[in-house]
Protein backbone atom coordinates (compact mmCIF):
# COMPACT_ATOMS: atom_id res chain seq x y z
CA UNK A 1 0.00 0.00 0.00
CA UNK A 2 0.62 3.76 -0.38
CA UNK A 3 2.10 5.48 2.80
CA UNK A 4 0.12 7.61 4.24
CA UNK A 5 -3.19 7.15 2.82
CA UNK A 6 -6.63 5.92 3.20
CA UNK A 7 -7.96 2.52 2.41
CA UNK A 8 -12.07 1.32 2.72
CA UNK A 9 -11.64 -2.16 3.29
CA UNK A 10 -14.69 -4.44 3.19
CA UNK A 11 -15.44 -7.85 4.35
CA UNK A 12 -18.09 -10.66 3.66
CA UNK A 13 -18.69 -13.98 4.04
CA UNK A 14 -19.64 -16.03 1.47
CA UNK A 15 -19.92 -19.90 0.50
CA UNK A 16 -20.97 -22.14 -2.53
CA UNK A 17 -23.44 -24.94 -2.35
CA UNK A 18 -22.54 -28.08 -4.01
CA UNK A 19 -26.27 -29.89 -4.86
CA UNK A 20 -26.48 -33.21 -6.87
CA UNK A 21 -22.65 -32.18 -8.46
CA UNK A 22 -24.43 -29.48 -9.57
CA UNK A 23 -22.54 -25.79 -8.55
CA UNK A 24 -24.80 -23.56 -7.08
CA UNK A 25 -24.27 -19.34 -7.26
CA UNK A 26 -22.21 -17.68 -4.76
CA UNK A 27 -23.50 -17.15 -1.69
CA UNK A 28 -22.47 -13.72 0.11
CA UNK A 29 -23.17 -12.82 3.92
CA UNK A 30 -23.96 -9.02 5.29
CA UNK A 31 -20.70 -6.67 4.66
CA UNK A 32 -18.65 -5.44 7.45
CA UNK A 33 -16.32 -2.17 6.37
CA UNK A 34 -13.68 -0.61 7.75
CA UNK A 35 -11.86 2.80 6.75
CA UNK A 36 -7.69 2.67 7.48
CA UNK A 37 -5.10 5.05 6.76
CA UNK A 38 -1.35 3.60 6.49
CA UNK A 39 1.69 4.67 8.19
CA UNK A 40 3.50 7.47 7.51
CA UNK A 41 7.06 7.47 5.89
CA UNK A 42 9.45 9.37 4.32
CA UNK A 43 8.53 11.73 1.45
CA UNK A 44 9.77 12.18 -1.56
CA UNK A 45 12.64 14.46 -2.76
CA UNK A 46 11.37 18.15 -3.99
CA UNK A 47 10.53 18.12 -7.48
CA UNK A 48 11.92 21.20 -8.75
CA UNK A 49 14.09 24.00 -6.79
CA UNK A 50 14.30 27.41 -8.68
CA UNK A 51 16.88 30.18 -8.26
CA UNK A 52 14.55 33.51 -8.65
CA UNK A 53 16.88 35.56 -7.61
CA UNK A 54 20.30 36.12 -6.06
CA UNK A 55 21.11 39.28 -4.39
CA UNK A 56 24.62 39.97 -2.54
CA UNK A 57 23.25 38.61 0.54
CA UNK A 58 19.70 36.62 -0.26
CA UNK A 59 19.15 33.87 -1.97
CA UNK A 60 15.39 33.81 -2.84
CA UNK A 61 13.76 30.35 -3.91
CA UNK A 62 11.08 28.88 -5.36
CA UNK A 63 10.27 25.14 -4.27
CA UNK A 64 8.10 22.88 -6.09
CA UNK A 65 6.55 20.43 -3.51
CA UNK A 66 7.14 16.54 -3.52
CA UNK A 67 4.77 14.41 -6.06
CA UNK A 68 4.23 12.46 -2.68
CA UNK A 69 4.34 13.61 0.57
CA UNK A 70 3.95 10.25 2.38
CA UNK A 71 2.53 12.15 5.52
CA UNK A 72 1.38 15.53 6.50
CA UNK A 73 3.03 18.46 5.17
CA UNK A 74 5.52 19.82 7.76
CA UNK A 75 8.39 22.19 6.62
CA UNK A 76 10.86 22.51 3.98
CA UNK A 77 14.49 22.39 5.28
CA UNK A 78 17.04 24.39 2.99
CA UNK A 79 20.60 23.85 3.54
CA UNK A 80 23.87 25.40 1.98
CA UNK A 81 27.38 24.45 2.21
CA UNK A 82 30.16 26.76 0.65
CA UNK A 83 32.25 24.87 -2.41
CA UNK A 84 35.58 26.77 -0.92
CA UNK A 85 35.26 25.58 2.96
CA UNK A 86 37.67 28.76 4.09
CA UNK A 87 35.54 30.89 3.02
CA UNK A 88 32.19 31.03 4.36
CA UNK A 89 30.31 28.84 6.89
CA UNK A 90 27.45 25.83 6.63
CA UNK A 91 24.22 26.80 7.70
CA UNK A 92 20.40 25.44 7.45
CA UNK A 93 16.85 27.47 7.25
CA UNK A 94 13.56 25.65 8.19
CA UNK A 95 10.38 26.96 6.13
CA UNK A 96 7.33 25.85 8.09
CA UNK A 97 4.40 25.25 5.98
CA UNK A 98 0.79 26.92 6.31
CA UNK A 99 -1.62 24.28 7.97
CA UNK A 100 -3.93 25.93 5.39
CA UNK A 101 -1.25 23.94 2.57
CA UNK A 102 -3.82 22.39 -0.07
CA UNK A 103 -2.33 20.32 -2.58
CA UNK A 104 -2.83 22.72 -5.55
CA UNK A 105 -0.11 24.99 -3.93
CA UNK A 106 2.64 23.57 -5.77
CA UNK A 107 5.07 26.22 -5.17
CA UNK A 108 6.57 27.80 -1.81
CA UNK A 109 9.18 30.76 -1.71
CA UNK A 110 11.26 31.18 0.75
CA UNK A 111 14.48 33.50 1.02
CA UNK A 112 17.74 32.80 3.03
CA UNK A 113 20.97 34.97 4.12
CA UNK A 114 23.96 34.44 2.55
CA UNK A 115 27.14 35.34 2.52
CA UNK A 116 28.24 37.64 -0.83
CA UNK A 117 30.53 36.57 -3.21
CA UNK A 118 30.76 32.85 -2.90
CA UNK A 119 29.28 29.60 -4.58
CA UNK A 120 27.29 27.76 -1.92
CA UNK A 121 25.93 23.96 -2.57
CA UNK A 122 22.10 24.09 -1.59
CA UNK A 123 19.82 21.12 -0.57
CA UNK A 124 16.14 21.33 -0.16
CA UNK A 125 14.09 18.45 1.61
CA UNK A 126 10.82 17.71 2.83
CA UNK A 127 9.43 16.93 6.65
CA UNK A 128 5.79 15.34 7.31
CA UNK A 129 4.80 15.13 10.77
CA UNK A 130 1.77 13.52 12.33
CA UNK A 131 0.36 14.74 15.35
CA UNK A 132 1.92 12.13 18.12
CA UNK A 133 5.15 13.85 17.41
CA UNK A 134 6.44 11.62 14.86
CA UNK A 135 8.56 13.10 11.65
CA UNK A 136 9.82 11.77 8.76
CA UNK A 137 12.51 13.81 6.50
CA UNK A 138 12.73 12.59 2.48
CA UNK A 139 16.20 12.75 0.55
CA UNK A 140 17.36 16.51 -0.74
CA UNK A 141 17.89 18.18 -3.55
CA UNK A 142 20.72 19.97 -4.78
CA UNK A 143 21.71 22.53 -6.87
CA UNK A 144 24.63 25.02 -7.05
CA UNK A 145 24.11 29.06 -6.79
CA UNK A 146 26.33 32.01 -6.59
CA UNK A 147 25.48 35.02 -4.64
CA UNK A 148 26.23 38.26 -6.13
CA UNK A 149 29.74 40.31 -4.68
CA UNK A 150 29.98 43.36 -2.76
CA UNK A 151 30.81 46.36 -4.98
CA UNK A 152 34.79 46.51 -5.31
CA UNK A 153 35.35 50.15 -3.69
CA UNK A 154 38.39 52.51 -3.69
CA UNK A 155 38.90 51.99 -8.04
CA UNK A 156 41.54 54.67 -8.56
CA UNK A 157 43.48 54.84 -12.55
CA UNK A 158 46.56 56.95 -12.71
CA UNK A 159 48.49 57.67 -15.90
CA UNK A 160 52.07 56.78 -15.28
CA UNK A 161 53.27 57.54 -18.48
CA UNK A 162 51.70 59.06 -21.79
CA UNK A 163 50.95 55.28 -22.67
CA UNK A 164 50.20 53.39 -19.16
CA UNK A 165 47.88 53.53 -16.99
CA UNK A 166 47.79 52.05 -13.26
CA UNK A 167 44.41 50.41 -12.23
CA UNK A 168 43.97 50.19 -8.16
CA UNK A 169 41.48 49.05 -5.94
CA UNK A 170 40.29 47.57 -3.14
CA UNK A 171 37.79 44.51 -2.79
CA UNK A 172 34.90 44.63 0.08
CA UNK A 173 34.47 40.93 -0.24
CA UNK A 174 34.89 37.24 -1.10
CA UNK A 175 34.65 37.19 -5.58
CA UNK A 176 36.26 34.69 -7.63
CA UNK A 177 38.06 37.55 -10.31
CA UNK A 178 37.35 40.96 -11.21
CA UNK A 179 36.70 42.27 -14.62
CA UNK A 180 38.19 45.34 -15.72
CA UNK A 181 37.52 46.94 -18.76
CA UNK A 182 39.32 50.39 -20.29
CA UNK A 183 37.27 52.91 -22.91
CA UNK A 184 38.24 55.46 -25.03
CA UNK A 185 35.57 58.06 -23.95
CA UNK A 186 36.77 60.75 -26.73
CA UNK A 187 35.46 57.64 -28.99
CA UNK A 188 32.68 55.39 -27.93
CA UNK A 189 33.00 52.49 -30.21
CA UNK A 190 36.79 51.96 -29.09
CA UNK A 191 37.90 50.02 -26.43
CA UNK A 192 41.34 48.51 -24.90
CA UNK A 193 41.66 45.49 -23.34
CA UNK A 194 44.17 43.39 -21.62
CA UNK A 195 43.24 39.94 -21.11
CA UNK A 196 45.51 37.70 -17.98
CA UNK A 197 46.73 34.93 -18.84
CA UNK A 198 44.66 33.38 -16.17
CA UNK A 199 41.23 34.07 -18.23
CA UNK A 200 39.29 31.88 -20.12
CA UNK A 201 39.97 33.27 -23.27
CA UNK A 202 36.87 34.21 -24.38
CA UNK A 203 36.34 37.66 -23.18
CA UNK A 204 37.50 39.95 -25.77
CA UNK A 205 36.59 43.14 -24.20
CA UNK A 206 37.37 42.69 -20.97
CA UNK A 207 40.83 41.75 -18.30
CA UNK A 208 39.79 39.31 -15.85
CA UNK A 209 41.94 39.17 -12.74
CA UNK A 210 41.50 36.03 -10.95
CA UNK A 211 41.33 36.28 -7.07
CA UNK A 212 43.63 34.30 -5.22
CA UNK A 213 41.89 32.19 -2.66
CA UNK A 214 44.66 32.66 -0.19
CA UNK A 215 44.34 36.64 0.04
CA UNK A 216 42.03 38.33 2.67
CA UNK A 217 38.83 39.29 1.18
CA UNK A 218 39.69 43.40 1.44
CA UNK A 219 42.96 43.08 -0.31
CA UNK A 220 44.19 45.55 -2.85
CA UNK A 221 44.54 44.31 -6.29
CA UNK A 222 45.84 46.23 -9.35
CA UNK A 223 46.42 45.78 -12.89
CA UNK A 224 48.69 48.24 -16.00
CA UNK A 225 46.96 48.52 -18.77
CA UNK A 226 49.27 49.75 -21.77
CA UNK A 227 49.49 50.53 -25.49
CA UNK A 228 46.98 53.75 -25.03
CA UNK A 229 46.89 56.94 -26.86
CA UNK A 230 48.46 60.23 -24.97
CA UNK A 231 46.14 63.03 -23.72
CA UNK A 232 43.04 60.53 -23.94
CA UNK A 233 40.09 60.20 -21.71
CA UNK A 234 39.03 57.14 -20.85
CA UNK A 235 36.99 55.53 -19.06
CA UNK A 236 37.47 52.28 -16.45
CA UNK A 237 34.96 49.88 -15.46
CA UNK A 238 34.89 47.49 -13.02
CA UNK A 239 32.99 44.31 -11.95
CA UNK A 240 33.69 41.75 -8.73
CA UNK A 241 32.19 38.78 -10.00
CA UNK A 242 31.94 35.08 -8.86
CA UNK A 243 30.67 32.38 -11.26
CA UNK A 244 28.21 34.10 -13.54
CA UNK A 245 27.27 37.00 -11.11
CA UNK A 246 29.15 39.89 -11.14
CA UNK A 247 28.81 43.11 -8.78
CA UNK A 248 27.55 46.88 -9.56
CA UNK A 249 29.58 48.17 -12.20
CA UNK A 250 32.15 50.73 -10.54
CA UNK A 251 33.97 53.71 -13.11
CA UNK A 252 36.95 56.05 -12.72
CA UNK A 253 38.07 58.74 -15.37
CA UNK A 254 41.78 58.43 -16.12
CA UNK A 255 43.36 61.11 -18.38
CA UNK A 256 46.24 59.91 -19.67
CA UNK A 257 49.49 62.19 -19.72
CA UNK A 258 50.50 64.18 -22.39
CA UNK A 259 54.16 63.66 -24.49
CA UNK A 260 54.95 66.94 -23.03
CA UNK A 261 53.83 69.72 -21.11
CA UNK A 262 53.89 72.87 -22.46
CA UNK A 263 54.27 76.67 -20.92
CA UNK A 264 51.40 79.64 -21.46
CA UNK A 265 52.45 81.75 -23.88
CA UNK A 266 51.57 85.19 -22.66
CA UNK A 267 49.96 87.59 -25.36
CA UNK A 268 48.67 90.43 -23.19
CA UNK A 269 49.43 92.49 -20.38
CA UNK A 270 47.74 96.15 -18.92
CA UNK A 271 47.78 97.94 -16.15
CA UNK A 272 46.95 101.34 -14.58
CA UNK A 273 46.58 102.99 -11.13
CA UNK A 274 46.13 99.77 -8.84
CA UNK A 275 45.45 96.94 -11.14
CA UNK A 276 46.32 94.63 -13.88
CA UNK A 277 45.05 92.24 -16.10
CA UNK A 278 47.56 89.47 -17.93
CA UNK A 279 46.14 87.34 -20.35
CA UNK A 280 47.68 83.84 -22.37
CA UNK A 281 46.80 81.43 -24.49
CA UNK A 282 47.19 77.63 -24.16
CA UNK A 283 46.90 74.61 -26.21
CA UNK A 284 43.52 73.23 -26.54
CA UNK A 285 43.01 70.56 -24.63
CA UNK A 286 40.05 68.37 -25.13
CA UNK A 287 41.45 65.52 -22.43
CA UNK A 288 40.93 67.55 -19.19
CA UNK A 289 44.44 66.56 -17.87
CA UNK A 290 45.28 69.94 -16.96
CA UNK A 291 43.20 71.49 -14.34
CA UNK A 292 43.30 75.09 -14.46
CA UNK A 293 46.63 77.89 -14.29
CA UNK A 294 47.86 78.96 -10.88
CA UNK A 295 49.28 82.58 -11.17
CA UNK A 296 51.78 83.61 -8.85
CA UNK A 297 52.72 87.46 -8.42
CA UNK A 298 54.42 89.08 -6.30
CA UNK A 299 55.73 92.85 -5.49
CA UNK A 300 58.83 91.89 -3.57
CA UNK A 301 60.46 88.56 -2.79
CA UNK A 302 58.52 87.88 0.33
CA UNK A 303 55.27 89.64 -0.37
CA UNK A 304 53.48 86.95 -2.87
CA UNK A 305 50.11 85.93 -3.64
CA UNK A 306 48.67 82.70 -5.36
CA UNK A 307 45.71 82.30 -6.82
CA UNK A 308 44.24 79.61 -9.55
CA UNK A 309 41.72 80.64 -12.67
CA UNK A 310 40.33 78.32 -15.76
CA UNK A 311 40.51 81.25 -17.97
CA UNK A 312 43.65 82.30 -19.68
CA UNK A 313 42.94 85.60 -17.86
CA UNK A 314 43.84 87.01 -14.71
CA UNK A 315 42.68 90.12 -13.62
CA UNK A 316 44.27 91.52 -10.21
CA UNK A 317 42.86 94.60 -8.59
CA UNK A 318 43.71 96.67 -5.41
CA UNK A 319 47.30 96.94 -5.92
CA UNK A 320 50.02 99.57 -4.61
CA UNK A 321 50.65 102.26 -7.39
CA UNK A 322 53.65 102.62 -9.55
CA UNK A 323 54.86 99.04 -8.27
CA UNK A 324 56.49 96.44 -10.12
CA UNK A 325 55.28 92.83 -10.09
CA UNK A 326 56.67 89.64 -11.65
CA UNK A 327 54.16 86.81 -12.21
CA UNK A 328 54.50 83.78 -12.97
CA UNK A 329 51.89 81.49 -14.89
CA UNK A 330 51.62 78.27 -14.80
CA UNK A 331 49.20 74.69 -15.80
CA UNK A 332 48.22 72.85 -13.22
CA UNK A 333 47.86 69.50 -13.09
CA UNK A 334 45.71 67.30 -10.38
CA UNK A 335 45.88 63.89 -9.94
CA UNK A 336 43.36 61.63 -8.48
CA UNK A 337 45.14 61.01 -5.28
CA UNK A 338 45.04 64.83 -4.35
CA UNK A 339 48.70 65.68 -5.45
CA UNK A 340 49.03 68.92 -7.69
CA UNK A 341 51.56 69.03 -10.35
CA UNK A 342 52.69 72.41 -12.35
CA UNK A 343 53.99 72.76 -15.53
CA UNK A 344 56.58 74.99 -16.61
CA UNK A 345 56.36 78.51 -15.85
CA UNK A 346 55.72 81.83 -18.40
CA UNK A 347 57.04 85.11 -16.52
CA UNK A 348 55.59 88.92 -17.39
CA UNK A 349 56.59 92.15 -15.17
CA UNK A 350 54.16 94.53 -15.27
CA UNK A 351 54.32 97.59 -13.39
CA UNK A 352 50.85 99.59 -11.94
CA UNK A 353 50.63 103.23 -12.91
CA UNK A 354 52.06 105.93 -11.08
CA UNK A 355 49.63 108.59 -9.85
CA UNK A 356 51.39 110.67 -11.56
CA UNK A 357 52.39 110.54 -15.37
CA UNK A 358 55.32 109.05 -16.71
CA UNK A 359 57.91 110.80 -18.82
CA UNK A 360 56.80 111.18 -22.07
CA UNK A 361 58.13 109.60 -25.27
CA UNK A 362 59.59 112.56 -27.87
CA UNK A 363 60.54 112.91 -31.04
CA UNK A 364 61.64 116.03 -33.03
CA UNK A 365 59.26 116.20 -36.38
CA UNK A 366 60.49 117.51 -39.57
CA UNK A 367 63.96 119.30 -38.13
CA UNK A 368 65.57 122.73 -39.03
CA UNK A 369 62.18 123.14 -40.84
CA UNK A 370 61.23 126.36 -39.76
CA UNK A 371 62.93 129.39 -38.80
CA UNK A 372 60.40 130.23 -36.15
CA UNK A 373 58.93 126.79 -34.99
CA UNK A 374 59.72 123.51 -33.78
CA UNK A 375 56.98 120.81 -34.30
CA UNK A 376 57.44 117.03 -31.66
CA UNK A 377 55.41 114.01 -31.63
CA UNK A 378 54.83 112.67 -27.99
CA UNK A 379 53.37 109.57 -26.60
CA UNK A 380 52.20 108.94 -22.93
CA UNK A 381 52.24 104.69 -22.09
CA UNK A 382 49.81 103.60 -19.03
CA UNK A 383 49.64 107.48 -17.46
CA UNK A 384 46.27 109.23 -17.30
CA UNK A 385 47.62 112.95 -18.55
CA UNK A 386 44.58 115.95 -18.62
CA UNK A 387 47.06 118.60 -19.52
CA UNK A 388 50.03 119.07 -21.53
CA UNK A 389 53.04 121.30 -20.53
CA UNK A 390 56.19 122.83 -22.03
CA UNK A 391 59.32 124.42 -20.93
CA UNK A 392 61.58 126.21 -23.79
CA UNK A 393 65.14 127.20 -22.83
CA UNK A 394 67.02 128.76 -25.44
CA UNK A 395 70.46 126.71 -25.50
CA UNK A 396 73.76 128.71 -24.10
CA UNK A 397 75.78 127.17 -26.41
CA UNK A 398 78.75 128.51 -28.19
CA UNK A 399 76.21 129.45 -31.51
CA UNK A 400 76.59 132.21 -33.78
CA UNK A 401 74.21 133.51 -32.53
CA UNK A 402 74.81 133.19 -28.89
CA UNK A 403 76.79 136.58 -28.63
CA UNK A 404 74.00 138.22 -29.33
CA UNK A 405 71.31 136.83 -27.88
CA UNK A 406 69.85 138.54 -24.53
CA UNK A 407 69.59 136.31 -21.43
CA UNK A 408 66.22 134.53 -20.76
CA UNK A 409 64.07 136.41 -18.31
CA UNK A 410 63.63 133.95 -14.58
CA UNK A 411 60.20 133.20 -16.38
CA UNK A 412 61.62 131.30 -18.85
CA UNK A 413 64.13 129.67 -17.20
CA UNK A 414 61.60 128.41 -14.67
CA UNK A 415 58.07 128.28 -15.17
CA UNK A 416 56.25 125.52 -16.91
CA UNK A 417 53.32 126.41 -18.84
CA UNK A 418 50.15 124.71 -19.71
CA UNK A 419 50.25 124.77 -23.47
CA UNK A 420 46.13 125.35 -23.95
CA UNK A 421 46.58 128.74 -22.07
CA UNK A 422 50.00 129.92 -24.20
CA UNK A 423 49.39 130.96 -27.71
CA UNK A 424 52.85 130.16 -28.75
CA UNK A 425 52.01 126.52 -28.15
CA UNK A 426 49.65 124.15 -29.92
CA UNK A 427 48.56 120.42 -28.81
CA UNK A 428 47.09 117.68 -31.12
CA UNK A 429 45.61 114.34 -29.76
CA UNK A 430 45.63 111.87 -32.19
CA UNK A 431 42.39 109.88 -31.81
CA UNK A 432 41.18 110.43 -28.87
CA UNK A 433 43.73 108.65 -26.54
CA UNK A 434 43.18 106.20 -24.14
CA UNK A 435 44.65 106.06 -20.60
CA UNK A 436 46.97 103.24 -21.57
CA UNK A 437 48.06 105.00 -25.05
CA UNK A 438 47.91 108.75 -25.55
CA UNK A 439 50.24 110.09 -28.33
CA UNK A 440 49.84 113.62 -30.49
CA UNK A 441 51.64 116.54 -31.57
CA UNK A 442 53.00 119.64 -29.89
CA UNK A 443 53.84 122.87 -31.54
CA UNK A 444 56.09 125.87 -30.13
CA UNK A 445 55.54 128.60 -31.83
CA UNK A 446 57.24 131.95 -32.14
CA UNK A 447 60.87 130.89 -31.69
CA UNK A 448 63.94 132.75 -32.85
CA UNK A 449 65.27 131.62 -35.98
CA UNK A 450 68.54 129.55 -35.84
CA UNK A 451 68.24 129.22 -32.16
CA UNK A 452 68.90 126.12 -30.36
CA UNK A 453 66.04 125.47 -27.65
CA UNK A 454 65.97 122.55 -24.78
CA UNK A 455 62.43 121.77 -24.92
CA UNK A 456 60.62 119.66 -22.04
CA UNK A 457 57.83 118.51 -21.75
CA UNK A 458 55.85 117.14 -19.34
CA UNK A 459 51.87 115.63 -18.39
CA UNK A 460 49.52 116.53 -15.44
CA UNK A 461 46.48 115.29 -13.60
CA UNK A 462 44.50 115.86 -10.86
CA UNK A 463 47.51 114.41 -8.61
CA UNK A 464 50.11 116.56 -10.40
CA UNK A 465 52.89 116.43 -12.92
CA UNK A 466 54.98 113.57 -13.53
CA UNK A 467 58.43 113.70 -14.90
CA UNK A 468 59.75 115.11 -17.71
CA UNK A 469 61.28 114.49 -21.33
CA UNK A 470 64.00 116.94 -22.78
CA UNK A 471 65.10 117.10 -26.31
CA UNK A 472 67.33 119.48 -27.92
CA UNK A 473 65.98 121.60 -30.82
CA UNK A 474 67.07 123.84 -33.28
CA UNK A 475 65.17 126.97 -35.75
CA UNK A 476 66.41 127.04 -39.09
CA UNK A 477 68.29 129.91 -40.80
CA UNK A 478 66.13 133.05 -41.62
CA UNK A 479 66.42 136.23 -43.09
CA UNK A 480 68.58 138.47 -41.06
CA UNK A 481 67.47 142.08 -39.49
CA UNK A 482 68.63 144.89 -40.91
CA UNK A 483 72.33 145.43 -40.32
CA UNK A 484 73.04 148.53 -37.78
CA UNK A 485 74.93 151.18 -37.48
CA UNK A 486 75.05 152.22 -40.84
CA UNK A 487 77.52 155.07 -41.79
CA UNK A 488 79.13 156.97 -44.76
CA UNK A 489 82.10 158.84 -45.07
CA UNK A 490 84.41 160.77 -47.79
CA UNK A 491 87.36 159.00 -48.28
CA UNK A 492 90.65 160.11 -49.62
CA UNK A 493 90.91 160.03 -53.29
CA UNK A 494 87.44 161.10 -53.66
CA UNK A 495 86.40 157.53 -52.75
CA UNK A 496 83.42 157.08 -50.41
CA UNK A 497 83.40 154.88 -47.33
CA UNK A 498 80.46 152.57 -46.12
CA UNK A 499 80.24 150.99 -42.67
CA UNK A 500 77.56 149.24 -40.86
CA UNK A 501 77.77 146.38 -37.80
CA UNK A 502 76.18 142.70 -38.01
CA UNK A 503 72.55 142.95 -37.81
CA UNK A 504 71.25 142.21 -34.27
CA UNK A 505 69.66 138.54 -35.41
CA UNK A 506 71.71 137.36 -37.84
CA UNK A 507 69.31 134.25 -38.27
CA UNK A 508 72.10 131.98 -39.27
CA UNK A 509 75.37 132.31 -40.30
CA UNK A 510 75.54 135.53 -42.77
CA UNK A 511 77.43 134.59 -46.28
CA UNK A 512 77.37 137.95 -47.36
CA UNK A 513 76.54 141.85 -47.79
CA UNK A 514 74.54 143.36 -50.87
CA UNK A 515 75.63 147.26 -50.85
CA UNK A 516 73.46 149.14 -52.80
CA UNK A 517 73.42 153.46 -54.10
CA UNK A 518 71.92 155.58 -55.71
CA UNK A 519 72.87 158.80 -56.97
CA UNK A 520 70.87 161.52 -58.46
CA UNK A 521 70.13 160.84 -61.56
CA UNK A 522 71.89 158.14 -61.97
CA UNK A 523 70.68 154.32 -62.12
CA UNK A 524 70.77 152.23 -58.96
CA UNK A 525 74.12 149.97 -58.43
CA UNK A 526 75.34 147.34 -55.90
CA UNK A 527 78.22 145.27 -55.17
CA UNK A 528 78.40 142.47 -52.99
CA UNK A 529 80.54 141.96 -50.16
CA UNK A 530 81.97 138.76 -47.93
CA UNK A 531 79.77 138.18 -44.75
CA UNK A 532 83.00 139.03 -42.41
CA UNK A 533 83.67 142.37 -44.16
CA UNK A 534 81.84 145.25 -42.55
CA UNK A 535 82.84 148.10 -44.63
CA UNK A 536 83.33 148.62 -48.53
CA UNK A 537 84.82 151.74 -50.15
CA UNK A 538 83.14 152.92 -53.27
CA UNK A 539 84.89 155.20 -56.36
CA UNK A 540 83.73 157.31 -59.06
CA UNK A 541 80.61 158.44 -57.20
CA UNK A 542 80.05 162.16 -58.13
CA UNK A 543 80.97 164.95 -55.36
CA UNK A 544 82.08 162.40 -53.25
CA UNK A 545 78.58 160.83 -53.09
CA UNK A 546 76.75 163.78 -52.04
CA UNK A 547 73.51 163.39 -52.37
CA UNK A 548 73.51 159.68 -52.85
CA UNK A 549 71.04 157.25 -50.96
CA UNK A 550 72.75 154.37 -49.98
CA UNK A 551 71.07 150.52 -48.55
CA UNK A 552 73.10 147.75 -47.01
CA UNK A 553 71.40 144.40 -46.99
CA UNK A 554 72.69 141.10 -44.95
CA UNK A 555 71.36 137.47 -46.57
CA UNK A 556 71.77 134.40 -45.53
CA UNK A 557 71.96 130.27 -47.46
CA UNK A 558 69.63 127.74 -45.80
CA UNK A 559 69.97 124.01 -46.69
CA UNK A 560 67.98 123.73 -50.05
CA UNK A 561 70.86 126.43 -51.44
CA UNK A 562 68.28 129.04 -51.30
CA UNK A 563 69.25 133.10 -50.48
CA UNK A 564 67.80 134.67 -47.71
CA UNK A 565 67.61 138.00 -48.26
CA UNK A 566 67.16 140.28 -44.91
CA UNK A 567 65.88 143.87 -44.25
CA UNK A 568 68.01 146.48 -45.66
CA UNK A 569 69.72 149.50 -43.81
CA UNK A 570 68.93 152.68 -45.86
CA UNK A 571 71.22 156.26 -45.11
CA UNK A 572 71.43 159.23 -47.60
CA UNK A 573 74.63 161.07 -47.88
CA UNK A 574 75.09 163.73 -46.15
CA UNK A 575 71.72 164.98 -46.11
CA UNK A 576 68.93 162.40 -45.92
CA UNK A 577 67.20 162.40 -49.48
CA UNK A 578 64.78 159.37 -50.18
CA UNK A 579 64.91 158.07 -53.76
CA UNK A 580 63.01 154.81 -54.87
CA UNK A 581 64.89 151.44 -54.16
Amino acid sequence: LKAWTEYNITLRRFYIAVAEEKILPMKVGRAATVTIRTNPSEPDVPKDVRIVLSEKRKLFLEIKSPEFWNGPPSKYRIRWEPKDRRRGSPGYRDIDIASTWTHKQKWTTANVTLEPGLQYKVFVSAQNSISTGISFWGPEYANEVATIPLDPVDLVAESLTPTEVLISWRSAGPSEYFQVTVKDANSAGDAFDHISSDSNGEEHFHARVIVDSEQLASSEQSIMVDDLLPSRNYTVELLACTSNECSGKLTAKVITKPTFTPKPNITRVTSNLDSFVVSWTFPQDESGYYDGFQVHYCREPLLCQETYTYVNLLNVSNLTPNSTYDVQVRVRIKHVDGRVELGPVATVQVKTWSELPQEPGLDIRAPGASANSVLLSWVFMNSSVTQLQFLCKQYRGETAASEHLPNPSPEEKVSWTNCSSHAGCSAVVIGGGTPSFKTGFLSLKKLRPFTKYNISVRGCNNAGCGGETTLPAQTSVSAPSAPRELAVSKHERNGTLVVWEKPLEPAGNINGYTVARRCPNGERLSTVVPGDVLRTSLGGLPLGGANCTFWVTAFNENSEGHLLLGRAAEITFPNPVLYKK
